[in-house]
């Protein structure tokens, strides 16, 4: 991680002035695990306070967009939904509204990405691990499945 030493009070107000935008990462940012890090939510209300859209943004996809609103509540921050930017909303809207996709996907992933594929109404294989019986040699034979794929 980079970090940053500001000399004075004159140079953080310099950077805030020049500033309209802050992208907070989640995971060991604003909080470790359940707990919140210590001055995240005072900060984030702060640049709030100063006219600043905060985003607040994630690469985990275990949870979704509703679920991390949900954390950020029980954890003390005051954000939109919209404030926060996780990797299975934008995955779901990506594939609906700029790939345009309509065929069915073969998910291998977490419930984050199940419930924002149902939101976005994306047909999926659903969640959960294959049973897998037999050898190598009769996976080689399966027939793919024709619905899953781009279309």
């Amino acid at each position: 991680m980079v970090s940053v030493k500001i000399e004075s009070a004159e140079a953080l107000h310099d950077i805030l002035n020049s500033i309209d935008t802050v992208l907070f990462d989640c995971d060991g940012v604003l909080w470790r695990g359940n707990n919140a890090i210590n001055g995240a939510q005072d900060t984030i209300q702060m640049l709030k306070s100063m006219g600043k859209k905060i985003f607040l943004v994630t690469n985990n996809s275990t949870k979704s967009q509703t679920e991390y609103a949900r954390k950020c509540t029980d954890l003390g921050f005051e954000v939109n939904m919209e404030e926060i930017i996780c990797i299975s909303y934008v995955t779901a809207q990506y594939m609906k509204d700029i790939l345009k996709f309509n065929g069915k996907i073969y998910l291998v992933g977490s419930m984050g990405l199940v419930q924002e594929l149902d939101k976005a109404n994306l047909q999926h294989t659903g969640y959960g691990p294959d049973v897998v019986h037999g050898t190598l040699q009769d996976w080689v034979k399966v027939k793919l499945d024709p619905e899953v794929g781009l279309h």
